[in-house]
């Protein structure tokens, strides 16, 4: 059986989305690259731009970045820094300004290395989600990241016109190549490039303050970075629900050390609740 993972319309959705994203450009449109799921995508299409997601997809970047990061760091954000030092993301390239985020200290540190590239604004995420100050915290950096939008393309951002839409790597290919190969198929991915988002994301419409709105439903993402981090499980009773797998394949990503360390409780939490080998 030939592997998912090369199947050739699989690995053309990266071609399809830079064509889809270089017609927007060259019809006006701005581009917003950012690096996570907390960055807001919804505010970013309000003001007509394009979010895209920037390369960290290959360890071919890997070598020319640890001239300047650690060699034990986290290889997704040694993928990200070397793309941008070999100018090889056509994406990043692309990009008239970057969002990142505080959820990890590798990738924070990484954006003040490239800061001075392009346009950059940083969001400082919350990690107590379920305190009350996280909220009013979170609205803050939503609201500033409006200001951030508005000052660097010239534009204004309305709540009339704040639509507010619901809505790895060689190693992750090599897993599913194993996996494939053996007769197993993959039905869902729950890391940060999978389902995470779709699952957690609930935008409250017609609230009279759209922005609140939008933070209040990103702050629900549960990535490991937060604690408690019940909502990752709930997620995950979900997609076990609903997609019925045989197994779950938790992977360690090393020098992630939030995700490492959650390792053990979702091993046992699929083992005791839905009696699944992890």
């Amino acid at each position: 059986m030939e592997p998912l993972v090369n199947d050739r319309y699989t690995n053309s959705q990266n071609d399809r989305a830079l064509n889809s994203i270089i017609g927007k450009r060259n019809g006006g449109a701005p581009v917003v690259g950012m690096y996570c799921g907390y960055a807001p995508v919804e505010l970013v299409r309000t003001m007509g731009a394009v979010p895209v997601f920037l390369c960290a997809s290959s360890r071919k970047t890997i070598e020319v970045a640890e001239a300047v990061l650690p060699l034990n760091l986290f290889p997704l954000i040694k993928s990200s820094f070397g793309f941008i030092q070999t100018d090889s993301c056509p994406f990043y390239a692309l990009s008239e300004a970057i969002i990142g985020e505080t959820n990890c200290d590798g990738k924070k540190k990484m954006f003040e290395l490239i800061s001075h590239i392009k346009p950059t604004h940083i969001m400082d995420l919350p990690q107590l989600p379920d305190e009350a100050e996280a909220l009013e915290a979170w609205t803050t950096m939503v609201h500033k990241l409006k200001f951030f939008l508005e000052k660097t393309f010239g534009t204004k951002i309305i709540n009339q016109k704040n639509r507010l839409m619901n809505g790895f790597f060689t190693y992750a290919a090599k897993v599913f190549r194993v996996i494939e190969e053996a007769g197993g198929a993959i039905v869902a991915m729950e890391a940060c490039s999978g389902m995470k988002k779709g699952y957690s994301i609930e935008i409250e419409e017609n609230t009279g303050d759209p922005i609140s709105a939008l933070a209040k439903a990103y702050l629900k993402i549960p990535c490991s970075c937060m604690t408690s981090n019940q909502l990752r499980f709930d997620a995950l009773d979900e997609m076990i629900d609903r997609f019925k797998p045989d197994a779950v394949i938790d992977v360690i990503l090393q020098a992630c050390h939030s995700y490492n360390t959650e390792s053990y409780r979702i091993g046992q939490h699929v083992r005791n609740k839905h009696h699944l080998p992890s």
